[in-house]
């Protein structure tokens, strides 16, 4: 057997080098395996496998250990296959003479590391195969089965993925919680954030939101437009709002959002009739509306904002006279690239499924998918301009009347939602709504945000940064330090200090752990700090120490820098802004022999404070 599991170890913290938690893999190669001819091999199945091949692995892996290299390739596409964020390549950390025995970093999400114990198992066996002349035999159907399994148990969605991966190239520091929640920045940088949910937004305004019928009445009573509609719970009680509303009339779930199970343009009691009996088998609260008829606009506000803007077409296809309804849709599905629409966001992005609903739309055109529509014939086919649904999107916000975005901006301030997303049905998105007339339908407290801005909405997010320094000393008595930093400090009261497997903050017991690291750990989540002061006694605990992605300063004492071989070792990987040795062995003599100790001292004492007083982004090394 070419590749053979030795252990697969989660670290929930940080490695030194890498910014996100990571499975530690450990394995063992057979080189007996190993030809030229094996790796072209390998070469060319994952190029049938991943057609879009893009690999970034290092030069000197992927030139010195070829094998290592493809071992890190097949990791990589299928984590990338199964929609995990990026996180950066994989970190080879040690291996053998004689390159039979391999230790490896996957960096991970940190979601229970299933995702990655997953590829990094079905990468070996892919291998495995591959080196006993087992190719294309069943491995597309097993790479897609171990990609959907993935998906499934792993981040909700595709916000926080994506959330994820701009953080990590933006350099905000992040880590798990729990479910899809995550922590993004340190101490009082932080933020939790669930999906496009941030701690920020109230959760009277999401509960608003999220309940269609309780997040309008807030709108119309802060005078903005919203529909007329009443909520029912049974068809008679339907068929008479829809009598009083007059059609047509929409109807929709009052607790349900991304478009699911709404009818738009019922114009009759006999449609209504059968959509309510298939509406009521997905929910009991169901709302009646009256229909406007209007363009269907996303506008997405951030921090009282307008920063995006798409008009959503509902699905449909344009006739040539030659080919049916069918066919059509098919030829129209076969155009979809959701790559591209990752690229430009605008086009379509998912195919358009046919059921009940486009066979109602179709019926309403005295259309069936049989039919051959005209040339130039316009056939719509769902009524909800949803992107799930096989919707159009094109970009408009640079079309956006002041008037309009001001409107969403009210919504989402009303609601007291700092990310939302505003649904508006208006005419002409470049005509004010106070003379064309407009309704707000929908607002929604946990938005789905257009690919590639992530990082946009993260910036401004952290706009104050979303680091707190952080300065890690070895060697040196902390209470002797810290009296010296802190009448430095310019805020001490937020300072935390961790020594002795305990968190100070402002001086003051905060918490006792099993260790340093535990104690830092917890430092970095509360929010009334502003700076971490981490003081180790010795190397060894430094090198267990991984509450912590980045520092600041890194101060050692070169007594213990000497007194371990790894130590030296740790010093070079260990990211910070400013490396600074403390060369000299000191005591608590206050003679004159120890001037240069003492001078020394208060050197380091002033480099830390004057790093522990930069409350703000980190520059990265």
């Amino acid at each position: 057997m070419l590749l053979s599991i030795d252990e697969m170890q989660p670290m929930a913290g940080y490695l030194p080098g890498l910014r996100s938690y990571s499975l530690l893999t450990e394995m063992r190669i057979d080189r007996g395996f190993v030809t030229t001819e094996l790796l072209s091999a390998i070469d060319k199945e994952l190029e049938a496998l991943f057609p879009l091949l893009d690999t970034r692995v290092q030069d000197s892996v992927k030139h010195q250990r070829p094998l290592i290299s493809r071992i890190f390739n097949s990791i990589e596409l299928i984590l990338r296959e199964s929609k995990r964020p990026d996180l950066g390549p994989i970190q080879l950390r040690a291996i053998s003479e004689k390159g039979v025995r391999v230790a490896f970093a996957v960096p991970a999400v940190g979601d229970g590391f299933s995702a990655e114990r997953s590829a990094v198992t079905f990468a070996v066996n892919l291998l495995n195969r591959m080196s006993s002349g087992i190719f294309t035999q069943g491995l597309k159907t097993d790479l897609e089965s171990c990609c959907q399994k993935i998906k499934a148990g792993g981040l909700q969605g595709v916000n926080t993925s994506r959330f994820l991966s701009a953080a990590f190239h933006l350099g905000i520091p992040f880590r798990h919680c729990y479910g899809n929640v995550f922590q993004f920045g340190w101490g009082g940088r932080g933020q939790f954030w669930d999906s496009s949910l941030t701690n920020y937004a109230s959760g009277l305004g999401v509960a608003a939101a999220r309940d269609k019928l309780r997040g309008a009445e807030i709108l119309r009573r802060a005078g903005l437009p919203v529909p007329q509609h009443q909520a029912v719970d049974s068809l008679q009680a339907a068929v008479s709002a829809a009598e009083v509303l007059g059609y047509p009339v929409v109807l929709k779930p009052i607790n349900l959002d991304g478009g699911k199970g709404v009818f738009p343009g019922i114009r009759n009691k006999t449609s209504l009739v059968e959509i309510y009996s298939n509406l009521s088998r997905l929910t009991k609260r169901v709302l009646v509306e009256k229909h406007f008829e209007a363009n269907d606009y996303r506008l997405q506000v951030h921090c009282e904002e307008l920063f995006w803007a798409v008009k959503r077409e509902p699905a449909a296809v344009i006739g040539d006279g030659k080919l049916s309804v069918s066919d059509l849709i098919d030829r129209a599905n076969q155009a979809v690239d959701p790559s591209s629409y990752l690229v430009t966001n605008q086009g379509r992005a998912r195919p358009v499924v046919i059921d009940s609903e486009v066979e109602r739309w179709l019926a309403s055109q005295n259309l069936s998918l049989a039919d051959v529509p005209t040339e130039g014939q316009c056939v719509r086919l769902k009524g909800v301009a949803n992107v799930t649904h096989g919707a159009t999107v094109v970009k408009v916000l640079d079309e956006v009347h002041p008037d309009n975005a001001q409107l969403a901006e009210d919504a989402a301030r009303i609601l007291g939602l700092d990310l939302a997303g505003v649904d508006l049905l208006i005419s002409d998105i470049a005509v004010s709504w106070k003379e064309s007339g407009a309704v707000i339908c929908e607002v929604n407290a946990q938005p789905q945000i257009a690919p590639g801005l992530q990082s946009k909405v993260l910036l401004k997010a952290f706009k104050g940064g979303s680091r707190v320094p952080i300065v890690a000393v070895v060697g040196i008595e902390p209470e002797r330090l810290l009296g010296l930093i802190e009448p430095l400090l310019d805020h001490p009261a937020s300072l935390a200090s961790v020594y002795d497997s305990v968190l100070y903050i402002g001086g003051q017991s905060a918490f006792v752990g099993s260790s340093n690291n535990d104690a830092g750990s917890v430092a970095l989540c509360r929010p009334e700090v502003s700076a971490v002061a981490l003081l180790f006694s010795d190397m060894q605990e430094l090198a267990s120490a991984n509450c912590f992605d980045l520092l600041n300063v890194l101060v050692v004492n070169q007594d213990q820098l000497h007194s371990k071989l790894t130590g030296r070792v740790l010093l070079d990987q260990i990211s910070a802004d400013k490396k600074f040795v403390f060369t000299a062995g000191y005591d608590n003599a206050e003679t004159e022999s120890d001037y240069k100790t003492k001078s020394q001292l208060h050197e380091v004492a002033n480099t830390l404070a004057a790093a522990l007083n930069g409350y703000g982004e980190m520059r990265e090394s």
